[in-house]
């Protein structure tokens, strides 16, 4: 058992993972199903009485709820609700407020899911629509402005994502967007980044070199990595100079990773800040570059992820357990090793008692990233695992 904290309840688990043989067992992912049908009762409930379609963003709003049904549509075969799509085609008809553009926040997402949405739900003549209303978002990101965000929440790397999600899901080459204009989005975000340091990139937000997956480098690169079959001769050595000033100069002695450069505050163990969200970075820099130091940083993530990771914050997964099992779980698809499916499993069972433990409810507790969908999107991606088609952190991971 771990110390309790005023962020984090103790792990019962801690070091007797050998007790924990039920969790890699079939009969458990049935229980994982069972949980997530009994939570989407609730969620469809919830939706009705809580939620409005004010917010239409991917984060907290009613096109992220609509991305958990799409995905459970792909992975199950369940029926996107029909109310569900009218939602999503009302919203990019004459919701989309045009100054946003990124996926998670912007008008990217609701664009994007539109688009690989199936045809039979969404006519192609809507998608295409939708595809130019995306590409014409570059107005926005390709400006230079040292105003302009790079980060995932709000700025161009979360535009980046939405062209490589689009590509990777796009029914037909036509609903696609051109490598020369990824290529394009690439160079601005890295271009944006020059000139502070002579030896790696430059990113800040709010004023502040933030270090995690939601506003910082660990977001920044990781969205880079994936998208390395645009990269452009130079920007490979860039990049991997800011993965290892990263990696030497911003942890703890913990292992956990800062919230932004120069804190001194040990206590955010979440995706959005913190390790869980690092692990993701640092496997896709192992696959990208072929280093098993890369693969050591991770594992020393998920340690301290494993022993800080049942927070009082909640179960969601930008920064609650849900969002921590994840990274656990990235951790056994790369390894392969069975020590790290039992820990993310345990993290799984713990929020089938959804809304039992959390200190506070989340302002939306219904949405993706803080609520219940983010919860359900979980145990059906783990409940429905096999190889070559491991779970996903939503909206990021790819």
């Amino acid at each position: 058992m771990t110390q309790e904290t005023d962020r984090n309840y103790s792990n019962p688990w801690y070091g007797k993972e050998g007790e924990l043989d039920r969790l890699v067992k079939p009969e458990f992912r049935k229980e994982m199903k069972g949980a997530a049908n009994g939570l989407l009762q609730k969620l469809a409930k919830g939706v009705k009485s809580q939620n409005s379609d004010s917010d239409y963003s991917i984060y907290t709003g009613s096109v992220g709820i609509y991305y958990m049904y799409w995905y459970l549509n792909k992975k199950t075969n369940r029926p996107i609700p029909q109310d569900r799509v009218q939602m999503l085609l009302a919203t990019c008809k004459g919701s989309l407020r045009g100054k946003r553009f990124s996926f998670v926040c912007g008008d990217a997402g609701p664009l994007v899911m539109a688009i690989v949405t199936d045809s039979s739900l969404v006519d192609k003549k809507i998608k295409t629509i939708c595809l130019k209303k995306l590409i014409d978002l570059k107005k926005l990101v390709l400006v230079r402005d040292p105003e302009i965000p790079n980060e995932v929440m709000y700025g161009r790397v979360g535009y980046l994502w939405s062209l490589l999600f689009l590509n990777s899901y796009a029914e037909s080459d036509d609903l696609k967007v051109e490598s020369t204009f990824i290529s394009q989005v690439i160079a601005s975000i890295i271009d944006s980044g020059l000139g502070r340091h002579k030896d790696r990139l430059y990113y800040e937000w709010h004023e502040k070199e933030y270090i995690g997956a939601a506003h910082g480098y660990i977001g920044i690169l990781y969205v880079l990595l994936k998208a390395k079959a645009y990269w452009a001769p130079g920007q490979e050595a860039l990049i991997r100079r800011t993965l290892e000033w990263l990696i030497s100069k911003q942890r703890f002695p913990s292992g956990n990773f800062k919230s932004s450069v120069g804190s001194m505050d040990d206590r955010l163990i979440h995706w959005c800040h913190g390790s869980p969200g690092a692990i993701l970075l640092l496997l896709e820099a192992a696959t990208v570059f072929g280093s098993q130091e890369f693969v050591n940083v991770a594992l020393e993530c998920g340690e301290v992820t494993w022993a800080r990771g049942l927070l009082k914050k909640g179960y969601g997964i930008c920064h609650g357990v849900s969002g921590n099992a994840y990274g656990l779980m990235a951790l056994y698809a790369h390894t392969q090793d069975e020590l790290w499916l039992r820990r993310s499993n345990s993290f799984a069972e713990y929020c089938f008692h959804y809304g039992t433990k959390n200190v506070h409810e989340p302002d939306r507790p219904m949405s993706l990233f803080e609520g219940l969908a983010g919860v359900i999107y979980m145990l059906i991606d783990f409940a429905e695992a096999q190889p070559g088609a491991w779970p996903k952190f939503p909206a990021f991971h790819l």
